[in-house]
């Protein structure tokens, strides 16, 4: 491995916890080492701060999220700047980084972990597509990095408007500003602190493979979020055997970051020691046992499923709802369309079971867009993961499950098996889901659409003309002309591509 490139490799690795140490007794955070103990690498020193120069409202505080961009172009988190009327420990951020040019960033904190994450159902892929919110773009500078050198980053900006928290009748952040700008200042020594900088102690370079059973362990242990994050994006496989060991060692919790590590493995072999998790391990644990089952696709886990899905906890029912749909085994439908008469539904399920998922929100290309694998999530109704489940099986037990649903008097249960229907090339299918085109509420209308589009159903051409024509929704009537449109080209014949010499 070349040197730049061990380089490169130690930054991603080092960076990536910054955000996550405790704060020190001085004025400034914890003093960080972006580079590995030991790293012999030509290294210079960031400093990160807003100077006391600027002025503030008075009674407000605002946190910026302070990013850097890696070689490749990974944005990684350095922390959080806190900027209040009265300046305190945690308004400067303090690096050892390695040589060369470094793009910082400062965006506006991003809320992933409070607000959960925003999840559409795509019709035409049959899954759910779940997105973090997105950090507010501010500014960004590259820092040039000398060998020894200081670089200071100063925080400057004009004019900030507060919001006032009602209540209190108090101002308590920025909402907008002028001028916001980074200004690379020359450092000196006596910027810096007098102690050595902390290093991340765990995993030496984020080499999981290099670790011992009892090493890996004590590293799950201490933070299951670093090394489910190393594993996630490591080049290699994750170190399943020694995972396997230490989810079976009694004194190591089972949470998501390894769950997480087991759906990157994608090692069927971890399936009996998630069953026995399913079954008789805690009650917060079960239900991501039975989401990992899912991830493998194993198939021994459909009966344990099932009997979760009859008798567990609603998260963990959600959740065997949505291994099964994965799994796809005809032996779960029975079970599955019994959960579908299920009304109940979990509140403020986003951030409990996005959970997972949520761990990728700190890797993050210049788009913003989550970087790395994507792990869907379960709904948080029961009906709606059994019918979800149910059309992603199929079969004609399935089916007529899902018929009744469309054809009763419940309109959200019609609603809910619009889009699994659409998996079934049957004439009962299109049949149904003509006559809601005109006896359906907006959204049941609108949904039909999508699923007759999706279906390329002659049959329903004159129907969906009409409604393009007269529906009386504007959403309705856009939606039927681009399914005529859909359906029209899907049955112009194909051009015969020209003889070849």
């Amino acid at each position: 491995m070349s040197t730049r490139l061990k380089q490169t490799s130690c930054f991603l690795v080092a960076m990536i916890l910054i955000a996550s140490f405790p704060g020190a007794a001085e004025e400034f955070k914890p003093y960080q080492s972006l580079l590995p103990p030991g790293s012999a690498s030509p290294a210079g020193h960031l400093i990160i701060r807003v100077p006391e120069s600027r002025k503030a409202p008075a009674d407000w505080e605002m946190q910026w999220f302070v990013s850097a961009y890696t070689p490749q172009g990974y944005r990684l988190p350095l922390g959080t700047i806190e900027d209040k009327t009265t300046l305190g420990r945690e308004s400067k951020l303090v690096f050892k980084v390695p040589a060369g040019q470094l793009q910082i960033e400062i965006t506006r904190k991003s809320e992933a972990w409070s607000s959960g994450q925003t999840c559409i159902y795509l019709v035409d892929e049959g899954r759910y597509q779940c997105a973090v919110p997105e950090s507010v773009f501010v500014a960004k500078v590259t820092v040039p990095i000398q060998n020894d050198g200081i670089e200071i980053v100063h925080i400057h900006y004009q004019n900030p408007q507060a919001s006032v928290n009602e209540k209190e009748k108090q101002k308590t952040s920025i909402f907008t500003w002028q001028n916001f700008s980074l200004e690379v200042l020359a450092g000196s020594a006596a910027d810096l602190p007098k102690e050595q900088p902390e290093t991340y102690h765990l995993a030496k370079g984020g080499d999981l493979q290099g670790m011992d059973q009892a090493r890996l362990v004590q590293a799950l242990k201490e933070d299951q979020d670093y090394v489910a994050a190393i594993a996630i994006l490591h080049t290699k496989q994750p170190p399943i055997d020694l995972v396997l060991s230490a989810i079976n060692d009694k004194s190591l919790k089972f949470g998501g970051p390894v769950a997480l590590i087991l759906a990157k493995a994608h090692d069927k072999r971890a399936a009996p020691a998630l069953i026995e998790i399913l079954k008789n391990g805690p009650e917060d644990s079960r239900h991501l046992a039975a989401w990992t089952l899912g991830r493998l696709e194993a198939e021994e886990g459909v009966v344990p499923l099932v009997q979760a899905l009859r008798a567990g906890p609603l998260m963990l029912r959600n959740n065997a709802a949505f291994a099964l749909a994965i799994i796809k085994d005809p032996r779960a439908v029975e079970g599955l369309a019994e959960a579908a008469n299920g009304r109940a539904c979990l509140e403020g399920m986003s951030f409990v079971l996005a959970k997972p998922e949520l761990y990728l929100t700190y890797y993050l290309d210049r788009q913003y867009k989550t970087l790395g694998m994507q792990f869907p999530i379960p709904s948080g109704c029961i009906q709606e993961n059994a019918v979800y489940a149910l059309g992603q099986i199929g079969g004609e037990m399935a089916l007529d499950t899902l018929l009744k649903f469309l054809n009763g008097a419940d309109p959200a249960a019609q609603q809910r098996a619009i889009f699994p229907l659409s998996n079934f090339k049957d004439e009962r299918v299109v049949d149904a889901l003509i006559s809601k085109l005109k006896a359906g509420a907006e959204t049941t209308r609108w949904m039909a659409v999508q699923a007759l589009s999706r279906l390329r159903a002659q049959k329903a051409e004159t129907a969906l003309a009409e409604l393009a024509a007269s529906d009386p929704s504007a959403l309705v009537k856009e939606a039927a002309s681009d399914a005529l449109k859909t359906i029209r080209k899907a049955k112009q014949p194909k051009a015969s591509s020209p003889p070849r010499f």
